[in-house]
């Protein structure tokens, strides 16, 4: 998948643990590795007005908004599904909304 504001890509790849660890890409050199879920992440989406910020979605059922110039963890663990989250999409502005194997749709502001 090629994102947003520079030729960034993500990949997510089981590790002997069983954690899920985002990997962001700048063409052929690992830039970064993002890892805080304790399960596979299916969706990841960028900010469409920070180059910085972006938010994943993960099977351990939470959501979290990442900094790419913070490694250590995320800015937020945002909650609310009961189960997988299956998608996340960040088309509005200050509104990430997330869709879950809970049969909910979730919305969260921040500013």
């Amino acid at each position: 998948m090629i994102l947003v504001f520079k030729v960034y890509l993500y990949l997510n790849e089981f590790n002997l643990n069983k954690t899920k660890s985002i990997y962001l890409l700048e063409g052929y050199v690992l830039r970064s590795t993002f890892s805080s879920h304790s399960q596979w992440v299916p969706s990841v989406m960028w900010s469409r007005n920070s180059e910085y910020l972006f938010v994943s979605g993960s099977y351990d059922s939470l959501v979290k908004l990442w900094d790419i110039r913070s490694l250590k963890a995320p800015l937020y663990d945002l909650q609310g599904h009961a189960d997988r989250v299956l998608c996340v999409d960040w088309s509005i502005d200050q509104l990430i909304l997330s869709g879950g194997a809970d049969n909910s749709l979730k919305m969260f502001s921040f500013k």
